[in-house]
């Protein structure tokens, strides 16, 4: 099979392989020899604009069920005959609303090209590997626990000290 190269200025959100590696380079592994795999391609960078329109249509529906919940509280603490807020209503319209602004933003061509060129964006951003986040997770962990170490024995020396001059 041939290279799939990209034309200079199109998108990568086609499901394509980035940087005119063919697919099966692309699910072999890396070219630097090593065997880890890449980043399935099957959506191509359009997975983190479906994503992106997912999370943002849950808290949508977070704050909107948490509106509801509240104002529906307020409505029954000032006229008691509305009762309390009931849970599968506030979750059916906040639902409902959430689902509705997503299907708006997936409309608006503005909206949507931005969310696609961050996707671009971070398609090609250089992630760490799985090795140097454990490196830098065992490096983070050693420093704060040494901090703590160095200003707790700083802490108890500041009070023993203290402690002599003012006779406590």
């Amino acid at each position: 099979m041939t290279n799939e190269t990209q034309e200079p200025g199109s998108d990568e959100l086609d499901g394509q392989v980035p940087s005119g590696r063919s697919r099966e380079a692309s699910d072999a592994g890396s070219d630097d020899g090593s065997d880890s795999p890449e980043t399935p391609v099957q959506l191509g960078l359009q997975r983190f604009v479906f994503a992106a329109y997912f999370a943002c249509a849950i808290l949508v529906a977070f704050v909107v069920d948490k509106a509801i919940r509240v104002g529906w509280y307020r409505l029954s603490q000032w006229k008691p005959v509305v009762g309390e807020p009931r849970e599968e209503v506030a979750i059916a319209i906040s639902a409902a609303v959430a689902i509705g602004a997503a299907l708006w933003a997936w409309k608006q061509e503005q909206v949507r090209s931005l969310i696609e060129e961050v996707a671009t964006e971070l398609g090609q951003v250089s992630w760490p590997s799985k090795d140097d986040v454990g490196r830098s997770t065992v490096v983070v962990v050693s420093t704060t626990v040494l901090a703590t170490v160095f200003f707790a024995l700083m802490d108890a020396l500041w009070r023993f000290l203290t402690n002599l001059v003012y006779g406590a």
